[in-house]
């Protein structure tokens, strides 16, 4: 990594200068799209990952070869939950005029309306050679109060479609000349945009309070969605994991979730899986944390056979407070992606819930 970081220093040398750190509250402004019918929202912060992997200078203007080595390196070590176009990077940029190097942040929502995503500019970025190649395409153009939405109907002889997400398709660019919301149906985009209030975001606080520096958050609502990380939905159950889960049960289902990584000022990684409980029962929660660090400290990944604290996270004891059970996660090898994966498998024993 450090040698690619020094190959983007140099060669954007003469190209711009890296970025001061962002004031804006990219995550508080990314769960104000969140919709009733939002059922999960990945969050990407990366501009904090660039940062800290001393790549505040990547953008779309570095050369191709240096940037696409730079992103696989640095998607190697982070957990960007949110990545629009990311599988189509190489050559994005010239398709379109941009690709993820410019964002500050992203969003990914996904419910019954459909996937939305959420880009965020870094400041100062020119989206005039994006808007151009809406025309050029022959994208409709409807003006909704003070945000313009941009559509074309889908057609998969369109050469251009297959070089970036379907998204692109209904794109609003919104007044402050900096923030894209796309879907590939207008149906989830009108939703979004005239958003009526979400799931509660109560679990933002405690996200925010977190042990350092956040890179990216996954959140899951909905009380159904802890049975999904039930182990014994896998084909085999281990033994162990058998004992504990019957010596820890029952446990409360959880009306929210969040799992966030990031690394602190030396570069360490950190990660912290939080649980929102709909009652702030704090001495049941004292309990309800207990028993979910047992299962984070003593669980056998299902995924993978092994126990937690071998192959993915060690983890501190669960705290509970005000309706919120915490519990820190460090990776044992310095890679935020075995967290991803531990969330996005639902292989996340802590997680999990029933009687």
């Amino acid at each position: 990594m450090a040698a690619i970081a020094s190959a983007v220093l140099v060669t954007s040398s003469s190209m711009l200068a890296a970025d001061e750190p962002s004031v804006d509250d990219g995550l508080a402004t990314a769960l104000a799209f969140v919709t009733p019918k939002t059922a999960n929202l990945g969050f990407t912060d990366w501009k904090a990952m660039k940062a800290s992997n001393g790549l505040e200078a990547l953008t779309s203007s570095i050369p191709e070869d240096i940037r696409i080595g730079a992103m696989i390196e640095l998607t190697r070590v982070e957990a960007p939950y949110a990545s629009f176009g990311l599988d189509r990077l190489i050559g994005h940029a010239e398709a379109w005029g941009w690709d993820s190097t410019d964002l500050d942040w992203e969003a990914a929502l996904f419910g019954d309306e459909g996937g939305v995503a959420v880009l965020r500019f870094r400041e100062g970025f020119d989206l005039a050679p994006f808007i151009a190649r809406l025309d050029e395409h022959g994208f409709d153009e409807e003006a909704v109060g003070d945000v313009v939405i941009r559509s074309h109907e889908m057609d998969l002889t369109e050469g251009w479609l297959r070089t970036t997400d379907f998204g692109i398709l209904n794109t609003a660019l919104l007044p402050d000349g900096r923030t894209l919301v796309l879907a590939s149906g207008r149906e989830a985009l009108d939703a979004t945009l005239a958003n009526d209030g979400g799931p509660a975001t109560e679990l933002l606080e405690h996200v925010a309070s977190g042990v350092g520096p956040i890179h990216s958050v996954i959140f899951e609502f909905g009380s159904d969605i802890c049975g999904h990380y039930d182990p014994r939905l896998f084909p085999d159950v281990h033994p162990d994991n058998a004992t504990l889960i019957d010596d820890v049960l029952p446990l409360r289902a959880w009306d929210a979730l969040a799992l966030t990584t990031g690394r602190d000022a030396t570069g360490e990684p950190h990660g912290r899986l939080l649980l929102s409980f709909p009652t702030a029962d704090d001495a049941g929660l004292a309990a309800e944390a207990e028993k979910r660090g047992r299962l984070a400290r003593d669980g056998i990944s299902p995924r993978m056979g092994e126990p937690f604290a071998d192959v993915v996270f060690t983890a501190s004891d669960g705290v509970a407070d005000a309706g919120v059970v915490t519990i820190d996660l460090q990776p044992i090898d310095g890679r935020l992606t075995g967290l991803a994966s531990a969330v996005l498998s639902r292989d996340l024993l802590p997680a999990m819930c029933g009687a």
